[in-house]
């Protein structure tokens, strides 16, 4: 446990870690279009290759084999990595953005006392990130329904949510978070439940129920997938671009 509260007391969310990620961001981005940049012509060219007739142009069939499979093969492979490097740098961009959403949430939840309207919401939200209005919708409809908020409308429709608001509460819930954060980087990712309730029981007085419920939440925000092994242990698997690399500042 002290190393636990030693990640607690010094975040690993550094300056230096989140400009490191966001490097790596970069020079991903930047080798998948450039991966698919050279690939996809080059694919192109090696299927244009075998369609030729090398008599043509003055060169054997075994000069148009190896041409096609170093074009056309080439291309292939850089095509395909470059298509999963840029699926995985949208994936942890996405997942960049609901943790930003999520954190901005709970800022305005404590500044408002718990009452937000979903115009207010879709408003605010959007100038933190470039979503949709319908997915920013989703997004507070299901956030909504984790914090048990109260839903009601207007005469003109506009909706509005109550969430139980407890300054003590929201404060437990940081140090939660940032204690399952610090969970997710020292397991590599993999987080049991009998651990979390163990770490997270000394930290807030919370029923063990409340504490699951407090897990299976955030699990689902980062896409977790549970697993459980032979001795029936539930674990929950981070994926990769589900990391956090940044944990959530107290509102």
């Amino acid at each position: 446990m002290q190393a636990t509260a030693g990640a607690i007391a010094a975040p690993y969310s550094t300056v230096r870690d989140r400009t490191w990620h966001m490097v790596d961001l970069f020079l991903q981005r930047l080798l998948a279009v450039t991966l698919l940049l050279g690939g996809v012509p080059s694919m192109v060219l090696g299927i244009g290759l075998a369609s030729t007739n090398p008599t043509a142009w003055g060169y054997s069939r075994e000069q148009q084999e190896a041409s096609i499979i170093l074009f056309g093969g080439g291309g292939l492979v850089a095509t395909a990595a470059g298509s999963l490097l840029e699926l995985n740098f949208r994936q942890q961009r996405r997942q960049r953005q609901k943790q930003r959403l999520q954190r901005f949430l709970h800022g305005l939840i404590r500044e408002s006392q718990g009452s937000l309207g979903m115009i207010e919401w879709v408003t605010r939200a959007s100038d933190r990130v470039p979503w949709p209005t319908e997915e920013l919708k989703s997004f507070l409809k299901t956030e909504a329904l984790l914090l048990n908020a109260e839903v009601s409308s207007d005469e003109l429709g506009n909706i509005r949510y109550r969430f139980p608001f407890d300054p003590q509460r929201q404060d437990q819930q940081q140090q939660l978070r940032r204690l399952l954060h610090a969970l997710i980087q020292q397991q590599q990712g993999r987080v049991s439940l009998v651990d979390w309730v163990t770490q997270a029981s000394t930290l807030v007085p919370w029923p063990t129920a409340d504490l699951r419920a407090f897990l299976e939440a955030e699990a689902s925000l980062l896409e977790a997938n549970p697993e459980v092994v032979d001795n029936n242990t539930l674990y929950y698997c981070f994926a990769p671009p589900a990391l956090p690399t940044a944990a959530p500042p107290s509102a």
